[in-house]
């Protein structure tokens, strides 16, 4: 099933001569606070439109000292499957420390997934942090993302065969390289 999914009016563009191309470095990214700002998917293919990435400086395309944030960076998953998405559990408090609600973890059903991805590009959709899992039994490269789409915060676990991140230009260097965050650290 073809499918563009966005929050915004990015559209997104098949640009192969990119000055910046990572393959299969998925590790070598910080994800937390990036926003993805368009996501297509096309027959084996999931594609996220993503600014504020941070490229690490063991990313064989960064050649600065620092880890350095990137502007806008496309990011291809070949061949991905999604293994499960998973809504965090959480809890409501008034001002007086009541438990107003409480909502325990839960999976979604698979047939859900597309809907599940549609609802949150509607809004704003960050990413939290990524964890690259082992790889499967058939050799797919395995990792999942905490999703924040404003209201509703999920864990989203895919394979794929391959992962490829493409950009243009650096925006500076990460925030948490600034001299401030590092001596809060």
């Amino acid at each position: 099933m073809d499918k563009a999914l966005s929050n915004n009016e990015c559209s997104i563009e098949r640009v192969v001569n990119m000055k910046f191309v990572a393959i299969d470095e998925i590790n070598h990214f910080e994800y937390h606070d990036a926003v993805i700002k368009k996501m297509e998917i096309i027959e084996d293919k999931m594609t996220w439109i993503v600014s504020q990435l941070n490229a690490t400086i063991q990313n064989s395309q960064n050649s600065f000292t620092e880890d350095m944030c990137i502007n806008e960076c496309e990011i291809v998953f070949d061949h991905y499957k999604i293994e499960e998405i998973i809504f965090s559990a959480y809890k409501t408090f008034d001002s007086n420390q009541n438990l107003i609600e409480s909502v325990d973890a839960r999976t979604a059903n698979s047939e859900d997934y597309i809907g599940i991805i549609e609802d949150t590009m509607k809004k704003s959709c960050h990413i939290v942090g990524m964890i690259e899992m082992p790889e499967t039994s058939d050799d797919r490269k395995k990792a999942c993302f905490g999703i924040d789409g404003d209201r509703d915060y999920f864990d989203m676990t895919f394979s794929f065969t391959k992962f490829t991140a493409r950009w243009n230009e650096y925006n500076g260097k990460a925030w948490y390289e600034d001299k401030i965050w590092k001596e809060k650290a």
